[in-house]
């Protein structure tokens, strides 16, 4: 199998998040061998399997696109073969971890979320499927580097994932792969105890109260307009 390294953004987020992603995924991604990439505002404690990298410009409105390149870059340079970008409030279960691995040439792999509202055995099997999420995504690093990753110009919460989906997907049609949503979904864990409710009406969305994650949709639905292409994606290169 090739080689797979996981990445996630733990940007101005809980601590206590991070280390509950850690507890959740320990088992599975030590059974798949997989690195693991933390991109975070500052730094944080992390197992010895899991490299905690800190974002080098300040955000003053939140972007997963450029805080997920940056990782996806620093693994793709190590070395990694697939890259699976997820989020600290999701669990991937070692199917999940070993269908990444197994990525055939010219494939992806978009597994459907399921909303949980806790990380317990009942809660997982009582959970409720979103398929309109794409937040975990799979590729090859030469896909990640086809579609330059996420795209940068897209800022707050909305689309940067579906987009990011979309566009490799037309990359991938002609290769014989395609990128497919899979049998195996990953969970996601809800960040309070509220109801949680799929897509942009979500209330737990960390940095929405204060501004700093706020519903952009709209936005970046302009932005999206033109084609992204960026030769310095991932480097964090202050504009």
């Amino acid at each position: 199998m090739a080689r797979l390294d996981i990445v996630l953004t733990h940007y101005r987020m809980p601590g206590e998040r991070l280390a509950d992603w850690f507890m959740w995924n320990r088992d599975a991604i030590l059974e798949a061998g997989a690195g693991v990439w933390v991109v975070s505002d500052t730094d944080r404690r992390a197992p010895d399997w899991a490299r905690v990298i800190q974002y080098p410009l300040e955000l003053e409105i939140f972007a997963l696109s450029r805080t997920a390149n940056y990782g996806i870059r620093a693994a793709i340079d190590a070395g990694a073969q697939i890259v699976c970008k997820t989020d600290p409030d999701c669990i991937l279960t070692p199917a999940l971890l070993s269908a990444m691995a197994s990525l055939p040439s010219g494939g992806g792999l978009c597994p459907v979320y399921r909303m949980a509202t806790d990380a317990s055995p009942g809660a997982l099997a009582a959970s409720k499927p979103w398929e309109a999420s794409k937040g975990t995504l799979a590729l090859s690093a030469s896909t990640w580097e086809a579609i330059h990753g996420y795209d940068e110009r897209q800022v707050g919460y909305g689309i940067e994932d579906g987009d990011a989906y979309a566009r490799a997907l037309t990359v991938l049609s002609g290769g014989g792969g395609g990128c497919v949503r899979g049998k195996d979904p990953v969970y996601h864990v809800a960040h309070s105890q509220t109801e949680q409710k799929a897509g942009n009406m979500r209330p737990d969305c960390w940095g929405r109260s204060d501004g700093f994650n706020p519903r952009n949709h709209r936005s970046n639905m302009v932005v999206r307009r033109s084609a992204w292409s960026c030769a310095d994606w991932g480097l964090a290169v202050a504009t």
